[in-house]
């Protein structure tokens, strides 16, 4: 039975390990793993042993998955990037299953965090708006880091804007998507101050400004005095 039991670990490894009594640099695969960057390195994926330097370890073996994803890595991928590295394999042991999970690290971006960059557009825009709902139901996946969010406006109508999202965490490539903001916009708009009859021509003291949310009012809305002044009441 013992035989049988080695027969099927052995079944899982590309070749044998070396033995550690060569002094040669010996690397031991792991089954899975989970990367931070952007590259998956020898040293994310095995243990080394019996190398003074980290030079192997920085090997890069493939691209990393995006964030929050995974990908398989077959032995043979691993053995064959160490050889177009400039490894001699017979100088080195090794001990690799024959698929490795590699995931990659995420972190979500917040419905706050989006709401901030919404706020931040809206108020270098001087635009008097207030953010009722944002329709952000699944959050965006991104590497884990510091991230600056920036939102610029895509579209409007009376009571809903488009917002175009992009994150960049670091050395990242950037990340977008878009989410909807339902909004309501306030303005000082001229209304009338006495009551006013067909015909009369509007004068300046017929006017009074107020506060009112455009969502309310009619499309046509006029919101500068000097669009009445002088014109017929009809």
């Amino acid at each position: 039975m013992s035989l049988i039991k080695g027969i099927l670990i052995l079944t899982l490894l590309l070749l044998p390990l070396v033995a550690e009594a060569d002094n040669k640099a010996t690397i031991i695969g792991k089954k899975s793993v989970t990367v931070v960057g952007s590259a998956v390195t020898l040293g994310d994926i095995a243990d080394i042993s019996n190398v003074n330097n980290d030079a192997l370890s920085k090997i890069e073996i493939a691209s990393a998955p995006a964030p929050g994803e995974e990908i398989s890595l077959e032995a043979s991928q691993v053995l064959q990037a160490l050889k177009e590295n400039g490894i001699n394999l017979s100088d080195i042991g090794y001990a690799l299953p024959k698929n490795l999970k590699v995931a990659r690290a995420a972190r979500l971006i917040s419905l706050a965090e989006v709401r901030e960059a919404i706020e931040n557009n809206i108020s270098e825009s001087g635009r008097n708006l207030t953010i009722s709902e944002i329709e952000y139901r699944e959050p965006v996946k991104v590497a884990p880091g510091f991230a600056t969010i920036t939102a610029k406006l895509n579209s409007r109508s009376k009571a809903r804007m488009v917002f175009d999202i992009t994150v960049q965490v670091d050395s990242e490539e950037p990340k977008s998507f878009d989410v909807s903001a339902q909004v309501s916009e306030w303005a000082d708009v001229p209304v009338a101050s006495r009551p006013l009859r067909r015909g009369e021509i509007i004068e300046k003291g017929d006017l009074q400004m107020a506060r009112l949310n455009l969502e309310a009012l009619a499309e046509d809305i006029t919101i500068t005095e000097d669009d009445l002044v002088g014109k017929e009441l009809k």
